[in-house]
């Protein structure tokens, strides 16, 4: 979850609530087709993803302190 908050906070200029970074790190499991979701995504298949972001992140930023060697996601660095 931090390093999806750092993520989007890198590529979208968005500081999520902790709540919602814990959505957005689900997403890519989703998507992939992981925990039952779905067997396999086709190529024909097509996906909307709609994530609605609520709260703020800055009121997170002192308890995530102990969190500062997390980096964010590799294809947001």
């Amino acid at each position: 979850a931090v390093a999806a908050m750092k993520a989007t906070t890198r590529t979208e200029g968005i500081l999520p609530a902790l709540e919602t970074a814990h959505a957005i790190a689900a997403l890519p499991k989703i998507l992939a087709g992981a925990h039952g979701v779905v067997e396999e995504w086709s190529a024909d298949d097509e996906v909307l993803v709609l994530l609605g972001f609520s709260g703020r992140g800055d009121k997170d930023l002192a308890a995530l302190t102990s969190f500062d060697d997390v980096q964010p996601w590799e294809s947001a660095r």
